[in-house]
C-alpha cells in the first residue's frame, strides 16, 4: 500500500479478485477492441451497476475503484494490450500503437512523477523559506513585489505565495510571463 493513498492501494480481497475482476473483464473490457470501440470508467461503473456490483450503500462504484480494478488487470495482463487516453480503455490490437502508448504516454507520465518526487527531495535538503509575492496595478500596468520569510504569509496582504528559495528565478519567470519591464523586490 501506498502511504496518504491506503484506500486506492490496499491489496485487492478475494471477492474483488474472483468475482468482480472477472466480470469487468468478460463484460467490458474484452468486447472493446480498437481505439474506436473505448469503453469509458462511467460506462464500466454503470454497467457493473446494472449487473448487482454496487457500494455498501447501493451506490454505482466509484471512478476511483474501478480505475484500481483496471490497474490489476493491467498490471497482471489478464487483458493484454490494453491500453487507455483521456476517453477510456480498449484492447489495441496493433503492436506498433501499444509501443507508441508506452514511449509516449506511460514512461513520460511516471517520469513526470519521478521529477516531482527529486524536486520535493531537494526541497527538503534545503532550508524553508516562503516567498511573498504581491500583484500590484498602476496607470494600467502589473507589477510584481516579492519578499522572502520564513514566518506564515499575511493572507490579506498578499494576493499570491509561492514557496521556494529562488526568489529571483521566479521573478524573471514572472517578467518573461507578463512581459514585465521591472520587478520589484523586498
Amino acid at each position: 500500500m501506498l502511504e496518504g493513498f491506503e484506500i486506492l492501494t490496499k491489496p485487492l480481497d478475494e471477492w474483488e479478485k474472483n468475482r468482480l475482476i472477472p466480470c469487468i473483464v468478460r463484460s467490458f473490457l474484452l468486447n472493446h477492441v480498437g481505439k474506436e470501440k473505448f469503453i469509458s470508467i462511467q460506462d464500466i461503473a454503470a454497467g457493473l451497476f446494472k449487473l448487482g456490483f454496487k457500494t455498501k450503500k447501493g451506490k454505482k462504484l466509484p471512478s476511483t475503484d474501478v480505475r484500481k480494478y483496471i490497474h490489476y488487470i493491467r498490471e497482471n495482463r489478464l487483458v493484454p494490450r490494453l491500453v487507455a487516453n483521456g476517453r477510456g480503455y480498449w484492447v489495441e490490437p496493433d503492436p506498433r500503437k501499444v509501443e507508441r502508448y508506452v514511449k509516449k504516454s506511460l514512461f513520460p507520465r511516471a517520469n513526470a512523477i519521478s521529477r516531482v518526487g527529486e524536486a520535493l527531495m531537494k526541497d527538503v535538503k534545503e532550508p524553508f523559506e516562503l516567498m511573498k509575492m504581491k500583484c500590484l496595478r498602476t496607470e494600467g500596468k502589473i507589477k510584481f513585489e516579492f519578499s522572502r520569510s520564513t514566518e506564515p504569509p499575511d493572507e490579506k496582504k498578499y494576493t499570491i505565495e509561492a514557496i521556494g528559495k529562488r526568489c529571483s528565478d521566479l521573478q524573471e519567470k514572472m517578467k518573461a510571463m507578463f512581459n514585465l519591464e521591472e520587478v520589484q523586490s523586498n
